[in-house]
């Protein structure tokens, strides 16, 4: 069996947005100062490179070809919002990117028809973001913003939160025009 048109895209577009995860993760692991935030933030770019490599393998294994120019969700939020120029807004896109991710594969699996392989890489990703995990995982993140400032926090939330709706809107949208509708 071999993967939909549109199951490769997507497929390809979570891999590069977990590769583009951990290497921002990498890369402010690299600079912060706060031993517990380089602690968190080193397992999380361990994690989101671990999971880009399961779908990399899943979409070799499958027999489509990887393709690295697929934009990552990253690059939406930041055209519809701006580059987060604080921590506090890294953390908060951070914590809305997974929230997004958990959802995303969470549909998937129900509404993709998806290929064996795919749904064993999903199932396995989601099933890991749900055990304990998660709270290794993520849930640091929710940790260190109650360290900063809560108003600050809301207003990046409020706006992270719409510009992660707008996106979402606009990438299921672009995918049906492309490749056409989902499964129902």
């Amino acid at each position: 069996m071999a993967l939909s048109e549109r199951e490769s895209w997507l497929l390809n577009f979570y891999r590069n947005s977990e590769l583009h995860g951990a290497l921002l993760m990498g890369r402010l692991a690299r600079t912060m100062r706060e031993d517990d935030l380089l602690v968190e933030m080193t397992a999380h770019c361990a994690t989101e490179a671990r999971h880009a490599a399961m779908l990399s393998r899943t979409i070799a294994s499958a027999g489509a070809n990887l393709d690295p120019t697929i934009p990552p969700i990253q690059e939406h939020y930041s055209e519809a919002g701006g580059v987060p120029g604080t921590l506090l807004e890294i953390l908060v896109l951070s914590e809305t990117l997974e929230r997004r991710v958990r959802e995303s594969y969470h549909r998937h699996l129900v509404h993709e028809s998806p290929h064996p392989a795919a749904a064993e890489t999903i199932g396995a990703i989601v099933a890991e973001m749900e055990a304990k995990h998660f709270a290794e995982h993520a849930g640091w993140i929710e940790g260190a913003l109650g360290r900063l400032d809560p108003g600050a926090v809301d207003a990046a939330r409020r706006k992270w939160q719409a510009v992660d709706a707008n996106v979402a809107a606009r990438l299921e949208r672009g995918l049906d025009e492309q490749f056409g509708n989902r499964t129902p």
